[in-house]
């Protein structure tokens, strides 16, 4: 999908990018239109990151920096993006290491939605309760991954 864009913004038609990557044009079509309804469906994935550093094509350490760019929301829904990390952690394609930075970080996000909400409530958490709640919320974020 992200071809089908780049090659669209760089003005190639539908027809040669059919050709080129062996589809027929009312593909490329549907794609253009899922592409221009949710452009989400072009953003990188837990599994492309981590395929993507499985065949060597990026370090372990970009892999685990791009991971931490992804929003990866605490979904236990099939095919979710969290159910795709655990999944790499289970078969041995990120280690425990790895999964705790990500965890880390979606930790933080979960905390930062809390505190911003309690912060329009007029009601300020000090700095130590965050880091508190980052802590507790990663370890049982980590414990989930399993």
């Amino acid at each position: 999908m992200r071809f089908v864009m780049e090659a669209v913004a760089h003005g190639l038609s539908q027809d040669d990018i059919a050709e080129v990557i062996g589809a027929s044009q009312a593909t490329i079509s549907r794609i253009v239109k899922r592409i221009a309804q949710d452009p989400r469906v072009t953003r990188p994935s837990v599994k492309e990151i981590v395929n993507r550093a499985t065949v060597k094509e990026i370090t372990r350490s970009k892999m685990v920096q791009e991971l931490r760019t992804l929003k990866i929301g605490y979904v236990k829904k099939p095919d979710s993006e969290w159910m795709n990390l655990r999944g790499a952690l289970h078969r041995g394609l990120l280690s425990k290491a790895e999964v705790e930075v990500v965890a880390e970080d979606a930790a933080r996000k979960i905390v930062a939605r809390v505190t911003h909400s309690m912060d329009l409530e007029a009601q300020h958490v000090p700095q130590s309760a965050v880091d508190e709640m980052v802590r507790e919320t990663t370890a049982k974020l980590v414990a989930d991954l399993g």
